[in-house]
């Protein structure tokens, strides 16, 4: 299965800093990723880039947007954001998938909210809601031309609960704390 990462972000919670570009031990957020995708005998990449040019050295075949990426994939593939790193058993989604090709896969984990919410005029404090952590298998009828309205174009999905560990580099705290961990 081919894997995509988009990683032509504008980074603005981050001051304009590539997020995939962030290293932590020598080596960049992305090949963290890469190297989680490599573990599985996942090693056929593609970087979505937006133009960025820092990608065009790696070695990846790059596009610069979902409409590139059109004319390449022919094919289910695994669709992952490049600021998210999880230690995901990818042979386990992909599997978890195959029951079901004709949905698009949407990993999800259950996440307490760290703030009261208002629901339905009601106050709940601290909800644990399951949230999307940033990897998809995906249906080529689902792709689009532009990841910000890629959640409201999935006609089907389905929902593969992970309980394991992700960080998703939201902001300069977010990367603090990933610094930080031993994850």
């Amino acid at each position: 299965m081919k894997a995509v990462i988009l990683v032509g972000g504008e980074g603005k919670r981050m001051g304009g800093i590539i997020k995939p570009l962030l290293k932590k031990n020598n080596r960049t957020v992305l090949q963290y990723i890469i190297d989680s995708l490599n573990n599985y005998g996942i090693n056929d990449i593609i970087l979505i880039t937006n133009e960025k040019k820092e990608f065009d050295r790696l070695g990846y075949e790059t596009v610069k947007d979902f409409t590139g990426l059109k004319q390449i994939i022919k094919e289910d593939f695994l669709l992952l954001t490049g600021d998210t790193i999880a230690n995901i058993n990818f042979n386990d989604l992909i599997n978890f998938h195959n029951k079901n090709p004709n949905s698009t896969t949407v990993v999800t984990q259950d996440y307490e909210i760290p703030y009261g919410v208002i629901e339905n005029g009601k106050w709940i404090e601290k909800p644990v809601k399951e949230i999307a952590i940033g990897i998809f298998i995906c249906k080529l009828g689902d792709l689009i031309d532009d990841f910000s309205t890629f959640t409201s174009s999935i006609k089907n999905f389905r929902t593969y609960k992970f309980n394991g560990n992700f960080i998703h580099l939201t902001t300069k705290e977010d990367y603090e704390k990933w610094e930080k961990s031993k994850f």
